[in-house]
């Protein structure tokens, strides 16, 4: 077994880069048992393994192993990318704990971590409602070209909440929001 896992890491250093990760993935899958995360040898093996069982590519779909892989890379690796998806692929039963996935997230600014974790905290879903601290973060991803953080963030400035009400200012963010992509922003 252990010249084996040597020989699937060594593989994967070569030009053959996206079959290595394949063939290292049907090794680690092996050695699922139970929906129990397999070992990573490496972060990149693991990301892409987790992301091959979230999405169904290559084995059957299996959102509990992708979790559990995730969570792992967030825990163990802090990796900004893979504690949003650990968060995203949480059911509604967990929001501490996906809030706390998404703090770690945005930490690394993954934008979209922050934009989740600026509508948890406006909304009070698995945290304290923040809506200062959620406007705060709902700009940072505004800023980074989320359309959707725009949109809340517009919502948030018409009402007031957090902050100042201006509409003329919720009025840019929500056709920032819309020349971002975020289709309800343009039908309103």
């Amino acid at each position: 077994m252990a010249m084996a896992m040597a020989m699937a890491m060594a593989h994967v250093a070569t030009a053959e880069h996206t079959l290595s990760v394949l063939w290292l993935s049907w090794l680690l899958c092996s050695l699922c048992i139970d929906d129990k995360p397999p070992p990573c040898p490496t972060t990149e093996a693991c990301f892409a393994l987790a992301d091959a069982f979230a999405h169904g590519e290559g084995r059957p779909k299996n959102e509990a192993l992708a979790r559990g892989l995730f969570a792992r890379l967030c825990e163990e690796q802090s990796d900004g990318a893979a504690c949003y998806n650990a968060s995203a692929l949480l059911d509604d039963s967990e929001p501490v704990r996906g809030v706390r996935y998404l703090e770690k997230a945005c930490s690394a600014n993954v934008l979209l971590g922050c934009t989740d974790l600026g509508i948890a905290l406006r909304e009070g879903v698995g945290v304290a409602r923040d809506p200062v601290r959620a406007r705060t973060l709902l700009t940072k991803a505004c800023r980074g070209a989320v359309g959707e953080a725009c949109a809340e963030l517009a919502d948030m400035w018409a009402q007031g909440e957090g902050g100042a009400k201006d509409a003329a200012k919720a009025k840019t963010l929500k056709k920032a929001a819309c020349d971002l992509g975020d289709e309800p922003s343009c039908a309103r």
